[in-house]
């Protein structure tokens, strides 16, 4: 075409007119494909889909199958497909359901007749690297989930947290190394996600930045009173971290085994906490709290 918005079309049979160079603009159509949706047994929301090369995959079906988990959509070598990641096939693909049991759970049933999950058995499991949290388990509704019931299953990389959660503990990103991002449902009104960082819904307190997530920078927003245990911990890139005057309170070992960290900023009107030299203290300066593991000097 002789316009990058097109102009008009230069075939082999087109008549030369211009007397100086001239500069040709090639026209693409981006490949659609077919995903269909093998529920291994179980019956998929809808069965097929198109999708856009380069474009994320976007809905995908939920699954269900009378006592089992749906545990996502995979490809038949064993990769999770999830709806935020980018369409890298050149053909037609089938994606297949995988299925777990209420075995897969350690669980206990709260007196509200809801369930608590307190482990996730995922030692056995490490092809399940997108772990969705069921929204019940035996037709209970899942309510909680413990604290550290995640922590140490290094292969997952991304957590789905349903509406049903209204209990999330601190320290589910604790060792998983792999972590990318921490999805939450829409309609959840306890919990929130932003940029795969997980906070609670009104967002004052930040629960789990994930280990894996990208970016060397991170500014925690002002509307943060409090950084969660180990909300930070297992970090494998993140340098640098400004906390707001907003936050009043750091949890338990918030930053701890995050070796990738160099400096700790704290805003100067912080009534609890300040930072000397890129490490974190307290306000008075009698205790340190966080000397950042990426940092190669001493301190006296």
């Amino acid at each position: 075409y002789t316009d990058i918005n097109k102009g008009k079309k230069v075939t082999s049979d087109t008549v030369v007119s211009v007397l100086a160079d001239q500069v040709l603009y090639a026209d693409w159509n981006v490949d659609t494909y077919t995903i269909t949706f093998n529920a291994n047994g179980g019956t998929p929301s809808f069965t097929s889909k198109n999708v856009t090369y380069s474009s994320t995959y976007g809905t995908l079906p939920s699954a269900t199958k009378p006592g089992y988990l749906f545990y996502g959509w995979y490809t038949e070598d064993g990769k999770s497909i999830r709806e935020d990641l980018t369409v890298l096939i050149t053909a037609n693909t089938t994606l297949y359901a995988y299925w777990g049991t209420a075995s897969d759970f350690t669980y206990y049933i709260k007196p509200d007749n809801t369930i608590a999950i307190t482990d996730f058995n995922g030692i056995e499991l490490t092809h399940v690297t997108n772990l969705i949290i069921p929204s019940s388990i035996d037709g209970k509704v899942v309510s909680t989930i413990g604290y550290r019931a995640f922590d140490y299953y290094t292969q997952i990389e991304h957590i789905y947290i349903p509406a049903t959660i209204t209990s999330f503990g601190e320290g589910n990103s604790y060792s998983i190394n792999n972590l990318v991002s921490i999805t939450v449902d829409p309609a959840n009104t306890h919990y929130v996600s932003i940029d795969g960082v997980l906070y609670n819904y009104d967002r004052t307190t930040i629960l789990a930045y994930p280990g894996a997530k990208e970016g060397t920078h991170y500014d925690i927003p002002s509307s943060v009173t409090r950084i969660g245990d180990l909300a930070f911990s297992s970090v494998s890139y993140l340098q640098t971290v400004n906390v707001p005057s907003s936050v009043t309170q750091i949890g338990s070992i918030a930053f701890c085994i995050t070796y990738s960290l160099t400096h700790i900023s704290v805003d100067a009107n912080n009534p609890n906490y300040k930072d000397i030299d890129g490490a974190l203290y307290s306000i008075d300066g009698q205790t340190l709290l966080t000397y950042p593991a990426g940092r190669k000097t001493s301190i006296s």
